[in-house]
């Protein structure tokens, strides 16, 4: 296992650059990636829907090529009572780790993921994600991701994930 850095990513990946044209930029490069990258390999993606079990979650890149967002889960992501579902969980977190590798430039599939829950997701409390690649094995192959949760100054859970990059056709 190796650490990432922008110099250690393959070429056709868009990893943050050297920081010539100003943060803004590098920020909407992220975006304007995972969009096509969407439309290509992720179109049915079942929180890509406007019917998703989460609609609309809206994510941002920050100058590191973090993935952010943050959404609010309702009654229709219920297990117990006032707790969203673990299963809604893992699939968000899944699904928000494969947003940040398209953002990269990367179609990646799972791995493994292990979720680590420390407290319920409340229901009707705005919740933090963040999403950042921490290395790569197998000579770029497999992406290694870190992923938290946060309900205001509280961790609520956390997750490692690895994906395999998918090649290229």
């Amino acid at each position: 296992m190796r650490s990432l850095t922008a110099d250690s990513l393959p070429e056709d990946t868009f990893a943050v650059e050297k920081r010539s044209a100003g943060p803004s930029r590098d920020r909407a490069k992220y975006d304007r990636m995972l969009l096509q990258m969407k439309r290509t390999h992720h179109i049915g993606c079942l929180f890509n829907r406007s019917t998703s079990v989460i609609p609309d979650i809206p994510v941002r890149f920050d100058d590191t090529g973090t993935l952010h967002s943050e959404f609010t889960a309702t009654e229709e992501q219920q297990g117990y009572d006032g707790r969203m579902h673990g299963g809604v969980v893992a699939a968000l977190i899944d699904a928000s780790m494969a947003q940040c590798l398209m953002g990269h430039g990367v179609c990646g599939y799972t791995v493994d993921l292990t979720v680590k829950y420390r407290q319920p997701v409340m229901l009707h409390k705005p919740t933090r994600i963040a999403v950042r690649i921490t290395g790569t094995a197998l000579g770029d192959c497999i992406y290694e991701m870190k992923c938290e949760l946060h309900q205001g100054r509280v961790l609520v859970a956390g997750a490692n994930g690895r994906f395999y990059r998918k090649k290229k056709s």
